[in-house]
């Protein structure tokens, strides 16, 4: 059941790094305006998603036989719960990988905010750039538009 369960949190921890990877190609692309990269990179990071959902739902349901609890409980089980069931060897490679994970989402996080204020900002430039457009009578590069 162990050997399962850490199966289960390595393969989340690599989807983590995935969306990391994902996220950060999305950044470079929203700095260099490569809308077409921006968008393949939103479809991997969906794909990615949902193979962290399954894997997600995979590991609570083993937590759940292996426990005996309901699946609400299963889910509100942190990490730290998780350790009180290891001993040894097991105990310091759950704290590791939680450890681990914890940094990858916090890098998540931040990242995905960084990106959501780039994209933000370029929607805004952008709309401007079309307004200056859209008025009537202003003058670009000496043409009237």
């Amino acid at each position: 059941m162990l050997t399962q369960l850490f199966t289960y949190l390595k393969f989340e921890q690599q989807l983590l790094e995935q969306l990391i990877s994902y996220a950060e190609q999305q950044q470079k692309a929203l700095v260099q305006i490569d809308i077409e990269t921006v968008l393949k990179t939103a479809e991997m990071q969906e794909e990615a998603l949902k193979s962290l959902r399954n894997a997600e739902n995979q590991r609570i349901k083993m937590m759940m036989n292996w426990l005996k609890v309901s699946r609400t409980s299963a889910m509100q089980i942190k990490m730290s719960d998780l350790e009180k069931h290891f001993h040894g060897e097991e105990l310091v490679e759950i704290s590791a990988l939680k450890d681990y994970m914890m940094i990858l989402t916090e890098k998540l996080k931040k990242i995905n905010m960084d990106n959501r204020i780039l994209s933000n900002r370029a929607r805004r430039t952008f709309a401007e750039f079309l307004e200056v457009f859209r008025e009537e009578k202003k003058h670009v590069c000496n043409v009237t538009v």
